[in-house]
């Protein structure tokens, strides 16, 4: 478990007037306007929701051993999400000795008996159930507490997901027939009309292995797409794309088409990030180097979709995405950071992997422990409530078709702990929760760069390294204009008192300036090295063991590209440590050398402004759509255009 040390505290800058709480009135169906999922008003719906598994062995929905529905549905509420993304296997609703099985027969055949008198015991109503009946059961429970679900079909077989050579992964391979699929596709259809919190159907989880191919996938999706819309018009239609839900490029170059168009309205695609997505990780490197690569492969496989106006623009939804909850994961810790920025930025719907604590039965052993879930293993809590507090500014929505002014005033979110900035009582600025009447901030990085407080002529001040940064004057002043730095353009500095600065803070206490570390490279020296990861994503554990209470966070700018001043203020450079830079501590044999280090570094910094925040890579394959079968493989990126921008 890493321990925390000073590091520097990026900003978010969320597009957003106001920011509201999930609980807020929906009025169903949900539809799709551009890049965003809205209710029957045209107001725009934030999906911010908890995957439940159903689609292993037993084909139980997990924990109903463990407590009674009603508590495990209330803590989902509690814990501040507004859907599930309930899933299944095909089978069970398409095999009768399948799904007629009753809850507590399905779990003694796997010699479960343990599992089967805890259902007896805490969901006595369930337990005599066919596992069908059961399932229904579940979802009319989660409605029960004003939720949204998705019905998400993970697998035909009952299993684990997933694995290349499973079966399950392609059109046709050996448990995936396309005409059973259809027809389950059909029965889970009608089951939603029973509820009308049912809001969307995943037509398959992360399509995958040696014969996965772009034709195919267009075929059997658009016909999964108009069965299911003929028979429930209200649903929305999640897609997911190749190579394990990380690949939609070849909908760069031709959009699905139906032939019921308005289907359009109804379709989301789906995306799945974890630390491991890239295929290389985080556990090695430097942090911010690895986030702005892993940014770039997000943005040309999937997250151009968002981009608006264009005939592909659709919602996407991050349908998985997690970490280890029990802080046993840096590389994990790391990857969070990177996805918090983002997932802010773009303002993505999400779906946490997972809600359970632990599985009836999982690679062969009962009772298997999640340390993905978002509850214990006894069901009767959240693991980490640090996370979940974290978590939480990202169920905010932000504006959709409807917003007003939201390009030039942000709230400052702090994604490492998921609080925002707002004044105190003494000109100074502190992290807390944040809601409706949190602080609204004005930057502009084509005019000024000044951080400005709304309703006031005050703007956010540095004046020298260790010192509280305050509210002040923003008139002749040296310290005031902020500019985006680093490989992944979320680094938030300054340039005062003859050095480059960065903001630092966590939960509760004044928000300070401190040394900019050196982001641009991974340092050689291990020591080094540490110090330039926790200089990004600085994560420390509170007495409980729960990570992510502190440090790390990052800033996301607005529609316009920043502007990069055409002079600095304050050229003098105090070198307070002769021979080493103040910055990342590299040692120099004269003065003269380390003052010419550190000019550059900041000129380097400055220049990494111009740069556009995703790398584009324009390789037209042609009609051919080549897709790799191996999850993180190279694939062909799409060939974004210069004028491309995520910034609505």
């Amino acid at each position: 478990m890493r321990l925390s040390r000073a590091s520097n505290l990026v900003l978010c800058i969320l597009m957003s007037l106001e920011m509201w709480l999930h609980s807020a009135a929906v009025s169903l169906p949900l539809s799709v306007s551009s890049r965003w999922i809205v209710d029957a008003s045209e107001t725009r719906v934030k999906l911010a929701c908890v995957s439940w598994a159903a689609h292993l062995e037993t084909m139980v929905p997990e924990g109903l051993d463990k407590q009674p529905l009603a508590t495990i549905t209330g803590l989902i509420a509690s814990s501040g999400f507004n859907c599930v993304r309930l899933t299944y296997a095909t089978y069970m609703f398409t095999r009768q000795a399948l799904g007629g099985q009753t809850v507590v027969e399905s779990l003694e055949s796997w010699d479960l008996d343990l599992a089967a008198k805890g259902v007896i015991a805490h969901n006595p109503g369930l337990a005599h159930l066919s596992v069908v009946e059961a399932y229904r059961e579940v979802v009319k429970g989660i409605a029960a507490k004003n939720l949204m679900i998705v019905l998400d079909n993970h697998m035909s077989s009952p299993g684990w997901c997933c694995s290349d050579d499973d079966g399950n992964g392609f059109w046709e391979d050996r448990f995936f027939d396309p005409e059973e699929w259809l027809r389950g596709l059909q029965i889970v259809a009608d089951l939603a009309l029973d509820c009308t919190n049912v809001v969307g159907l995943g037509l398959r989880n992360e399509p995958r292995g040696p014969r996965q191919n772009a034709a195919a996938w267009r075929k059997y999706m658009a016909e999964g797409a108009e069965i299911v819309h003929g028979l429930n018009p209200n649903v929305l239609i999640f897609m997911s794309g190749l190579s394990y839900a990380s690949d939609l490029t070849f909908l760069y170059w031709e959009p699905l088409a139906f032939k019921n168009q308005f289907l359009r309205s109804k379709l989301v695609y789906e995306v799945h990030w974890y630390a491991w997505s890239s295929g290389t990780g985080y556990s090695n490197g430097n942090p911010n180097t690895n986030c702005a690569a892993d940014i770039g492969r997000f943005m040309n496989e999937t997250g151009f979709l968002v981009a608006s106006n264009h005939a592909y623009t659709s919602p996407l939804v991050v349908s998985e995405f997690g970490m280890y909850l029990n802080g046993e994961s840096p590389g994990d810790d790391r990857f969070m950071d990177c996805y918090f920025a983002l997932a802010s930025k773009l303002d993505l719907d999400w779906v946490l992997w997972a809600l359970q604590g632990s599985y009836y039965r999982k690679d062969g052993q009962a009772d298997y422990e999640e340390v993905y879930g978002l509850l214990t293993r006894s069901w009767d809590r959240v693991r980490n409530p640090s996370f979940l507090q974290r978590l939480r500014g990202l169920q905010y929505p932000l504006p959709g078709p409807s917003s007003g002014d939201g390009t030039v005033y942000r709230a400052l979110f702090h994604p490492a702990t998921g609080l925002c900035v707002s004044p105190d009582s003494d000109s100074g600025l502190l992290l807390s929760p944040c809601s409706s009447s949190s602080s609204v901030w004005a930057y502009d990085s084509s005019a000024d760069t000044m951080l400005k407080l709304k309703g006031s002529s005050a703007v956010v001040k540095a004046t020298a390294e260790g010192s509280v940064a305050k509210l002040g004057s923003g008139v002749d002043c040296e310290g005031c204009h902020w500019t985006l730095v680093g490989d992944t353009r979320l680094q938030f500095t300054v340039y005062a008192g003859g050095r480059s600065l960065c903001l630092d803070g966590k939960s509760g206490s004044a928000i300070t300036t401190r040394d900019c570390l050196c982001l641009e490279k991974a340092q050689e020296a291990e020591e080094d090295d540490v110090f330039m990861r926790e200089s990004f994503i600085a994560v420390s554990a509170n007495s409980d063991g729960h990570p992510l209470e502190s440090s790390s966070s990052s800033f996301v700018e607005g529609a316009t590209e920043s502007k990069t001043p055409s002079t600095l203020s304050g050229s003098g450079l105090k070198l307070e440590e002769v021979g080493r830079c103040p910055h990342c501590r590299q040692r120099f044999e004269s003065k003269q050398g380390l003052k010419s280090h550190v000019q550059a570094r900041h000129a380097k910094l400055l220049r990494a402004t111009t740069r556009r925040p995703f790398k584009k890579e324009r390789r037209r394959k042609g009609a051919a759509e080549k897709q790799s079968g191996q999850r993180g493989a190279a694939r062909a990126l799409a060939p974004v255009k210069q004028d491309f921008s995520v910034y609505d």
